[in-house]
């Protein structure tokens, strides 16, 4: 009878050890991920800006990536970073090139099955996760 009883409480413990384990392993998101990520999102906003205007979109460089916050949930089963900084920007225009320092941003970036790819994941209305737009972030050379 004893037994019967220590079996859910050892399931409780080896998941909450495991979950603890996951959270301190150090599983954040690389600054390349996020350079990409922000790249995506920029080229995404850029075209749908661009061919509203009926212009050419300008060619643009993301740099100086700095991550300032992360925090990690699952998502669809899925380790999902909420991830939060700064980044440089530089904008190359037909007449002159542009840096832009210190813009803020806030992404979504989850990690696919084997870890071998990323997707970046963007608020549709209402801004529920489970309505979230997602796109897949190029591979790292």
């Amino acid at each position: 009878m004893r037994q019967h009883l220590l079996f859910p409480l050892r399931i409780v413990l080896i998941v909450f050890s495991s979950l603890w384990l996951w959270g301190c392993s150090g599983n954040f998101v690389s600054q390349s991920i996020v350079r990409e990520g922000i790249s995506l999102y920029l080229g995404y906003t850029q075209t749908a800006l661009s061919e509203s205007l009926h212009l050419d979109p300008p060619t643009f460089r993301v740099q100086g990536v700095s991550i300032e916050e992360q925090q990690v949930f699952l998502h669809d089963r899925l380790p999902t970073y909420h991830v939060r900084g700064h980044y440089t920007l530089r904008l190359k225009f037909p007449t002159q090139t542009v840096t832009q320092p210190d813009n803020p941003f806030d992404l979504y970036l989850q990690e696919q099955a084997e870890s071998k790819s990323w997707r970046l994941l963007l608020p549709a209305e209402g801004d529920d996760l489970a309505q979230w737009q997602s796109l897949l972030v190029p591979p790292q050379p």
